[in-house]
């Protein structure tokens, strides 16, 4: 007797799906050209004889699907920064260092911020820059400006153009995408736009024109205009050091530059502004701790670095003693990893070390710290006379809380890179590159502070005369304070440091969002 044994097609129906509404794909509007098409297939075919797809083939040996619905801006971004070679410093699977649309959000923004919201045009932005790359942001640009981009762009194959568009006004659903340019036709003034969202929609040729009006249209977000980046491999990114410390690594130099200027310098300006020679001001920066003390103290039960995220409120994590150790050793450890694991740069690293300690400046930190050795908490952070070398050689001078005769000695004899007593060309050329990329994150960390609370009080005034006209309307029944209440300044706030899980993150500070609210 046979028995019967139900196939793999019934047992589809023994499963309720996932979702009651699903699609397979959407049908692109007549006047946009499938890649695939025959049309596409000639517009290919004239371009290339043209060389108007130079940028194409190293973007389609990486071609990406987005991971995530909101992630567009994420894949985007991996994928140009995979065909321009750039290393991540980390480990995406196994022993492979490889961009991913994860690996990109330990810095600028967190994995549930763009899931929730999608990404925002300056997050794309910052996101880009401390990845090292070379990344213009254009919001205001003629149609004339945008086609020479593109032309330009599609001319070479390391230059790269993303473009953040209203699908709206190409008859496709949705709204607010990003995706990478990879190819213009100048005979029919049309562009091939490799969508990220291959689920979806094809890749496609689109007017330029038309590519443009969807480009400048209102983001309902932000309330700007959206836009397009120009991307291509920064100079300062070649730089070891800065490779080393990318905001995808464990510690960054932008995770650290924030923690100096936005909590740790600013308890100790008054007394670092009073220090008349190098001596005295390291003493100060790393030797006196006593400031520290009366800062609201942290219940250390355990080490904060191995608590879960729901146990750590961010407004407990002020720059107290440990905080600061923890800190400052988390980020040397990481040039210490590299150091021992990493064959490729092992010698290039030992090289440049070894001609730093034969300047002046290095002298100056290895004595204080061999003499002071007993009063510095943290002296036994591996490599924290490098460190401490290049954050003096490397944070922008003007941010330093500094006197004016202290910082004149400072630039005049260790800042003018080509004329320091003793300098390898090999250690001049890695500190030019790598204060120029410190400088590019000390200007986000200063954007952070300063440029985006600003945007929040124009953002309040806005709201506030909505309400008021909506009052004086009678068509709204809500006070002016409950109003206010919905607007949301988790993304405009200045950053905190907090940390799980052996990996330190940043959340929106607290304090500074009740005082906006």
């Amino acid at each position: 007797m046979l028995k019967f044994k139900p196939s793999n097609f019934l047992r589809l129906f023994n499963s309720p799906p996932t979702c009651a509404t699903s699609f397979y794909k959407r049908q692109l509007a007549d006047h946009l050209i499938p890649f695939s098409s025959e049309k596409g297939k000639e517009l290919f075919r004239s371009s290339l004889e043209n060389r108007e797809l130079e940028n194409y083939f190293s973007l389609a040996e990486q071609f990406h699907t987005q991971q995530e619905p909101a992630f567009c801006g994420l894949g985007s971004l991996s994928m140009v920064l995979n065909s321009l070679q750039c290393d991540p410093n980390q480990v995406w699977k196994g022993v492979w260092r490889y961009y991913d649309e994860n690996l990109l959000t330990n810095c600028c923004v967190t994995k549930e911020q763009v899931l929730k919201k999608g990404l925002q045009m300056e997050q794309f932005w910052c996101l880009g820059v401390c990845s090292g790359l070379d990344i213009q942001l254009f919001r205001n640009s003629t149609i004339e400006q945008f086609r020479q981009h593109v032309i330009e762009c599609c001319k070479y194959q390391k230059h790269h153009l993303v473009i953040n568009f209203s699908r709206r006004v190409l008859s496709q659903t949705g709204d607010g995408h990003f995706s990478p340019i990879g190819g213009y036709n100048s005979k029919e003034d049309m562009v091939l736009l490799l969508d990220v969202a291959r689920f979806k929609y094809p890749s496609y040729w689109v007017s330029l024109e038309l590519l443009y009006e969807s480009m400048i249209q209102i983001d309902k977000t932000t309330n700007n205009k959206r836009g397009y980046f120009t991307l291509k491999p920064s100079e300062n990114a070649s730089s070891r050091f800065y490779k080393l410390f990318k905001s995808n690594a464990l510690m960054s130099w932008r995770r650290f530059c924030l923690f100096l200027l936005n909590d740790f310098l600013p308890l100790k300006r008054q007394k670092l502004m009073s220090a008349t020679n190098l001596s005295e001001y390291l003493n100060i920066l790393i030797t006196d701790f006593e400031i520290l003390k009366n800062q609201k103290p942290i219940e250390y039960k355990c080490d904060f670095l191995f608590k879960k995220e729901d146990q750590i409120h961010p407004s407990d994590l002020e720059p107290t003693t440990k905080v600061v150790c923890d800190i400052l050793f988390s980020f040397c450890d990481t040039l210490l990893n590299e150091l021992a694991t990493c064959a490729q740069h092992k010698d290039e690293f030992f090289t440049l070390m070894d001609d730093m300690k034969k300047l002046d400046l290095y002298k100056i930190v290895k004595k204080h710290i061999d003499e002071y050795q007993n009063q510095i908490l943290f002296y036994k952070t591996p490599k924290l006379d490098i460190i401490l070398t290049l954050l003096l050689y490397t944070i922008p001078h003007r941010k330093l809380p500094m006197n004016e005769n202290l910082k004149r000695y400072l630039v005049s004899e260790h800042r003018n890179f080509e004329l320091i007593p003793n300098i390898s060309s090999n250690l001049s050329n890695e500190l030019r590159k790598l204060s120029g990329g410190v400088k590019i994150l000390c200007d986000i960390c200063e954007k952070n502070k300063d440029d985006l609370f600003l945007n929040v009080q124009s953002q309040q005034q806005v709201k506030q005369q909505q309400v008021n006209d909506s009052v004086n309307n009678n068509t709204c029944t809500s006070t002016t304070e409950q109003c206010s209440h919905s607007i949301d300044h988790s993304h405009t706030t200045s950053c905190k440091l907090y940390s799980w899980g052996k990996q330190l993150r940043w959340s929106p500070c607290v304090s500074q969002k009740q005082k906006l609210s």
